[in-house]
């Protein structure tokens, strides 16, 4: 699963104006835990659709939706150890890393996680706050937030010689961060917006732009 499928489904998933998955998420935006047991429940779902064959289980090494994929026959084969015939066979690899925090001053944390890690496709949803001049706040006033914060980002990243080397891995992997608005109003919940990681460039792109210019 690649960055574009995960923001398609997610975004058709969520923010779907008048579906009844994003009138429930609006609805549980005041209770933290509700939301994220939602929010929970969505993202495996929307593996699962992709590919029957992962086994979601969140929580898995305390990453809060991780998919593995089983080698070599179901991966509980018996018997493949003449020293303990006894012995289960574990064999399996990390495909997908999901990590939500709906606290907007907390998910950098899930990102360095993250960046700890290999795996094909890490996706990280957080929040941005953005200080409201009377009643409304523009979507060019968040994205401008979501853009320097991504630079603030970057930095702690490139200063981080164990994370920097894992998020420039030698194989095709996406490292995704959907930032949702973190405003209270209601017609401003459940807006996100990806930013895909630019390995050539070593930032962060608005990723339905960075998805348009390499499609053509």
């Amino acid at each position: 699963m690649r960055a574009k499928e995960f923001w398609n489904a997610f975004s058709e998933k969520v923010m779907k104006l008048g579906s009844s998955t994003r009138n429930e998420l609006v609805d549980l935006w005041d209770n933290s835990k509700d939301f994220t047991d939602k929010m929970t429940e969505i993202i495996s779902g929307i593996i699962k659709e992709f590919d029957s064959t992962l086994t979601v289980q969140p929580e898995y090494l305390r990453i809060d939706i991780p998919a593995r994929k089983k080698n070599n026959g179901n991966g509980k084969e018996k018997s493949f150890c003449k020293a303990e015939p006894n012995f289960e066979k574990y064999d399996w690899n990390l495909e997908i890393a999901v990590e939500h925090e709906n606290n907007y001053r907390l998910w950098m944390d899930e990102v360095i996680k993250l960046a700890h890690i290999n795996c094909p496709l890490r996706v990280v949803i957080g929040y941005v706050h953005v200080e409201k001049n009377g009643n409304n706040v523009s979507r060019e006033k968040t994205q401008k937030k979501q853009l320097e914060i991504l630079t603030h980002v970057e930095d702690v990243l490139k200063n981080n010689i164990v994370a920097w080397n894992n998020i420039n891995p030698n194989y095709p992997n996406d490292f995704l961060i959907i930032l949702g608005d973190g405003s209270v109003k209601k017609a401003d919940r459940c807006y996100y917006t990806p930013y895909l990681y630019d390995a050539d460039d070593e930032c962060f792109k608005e990723g339905k732009v960075y998805w348009s210019q390499r499609s053509n």
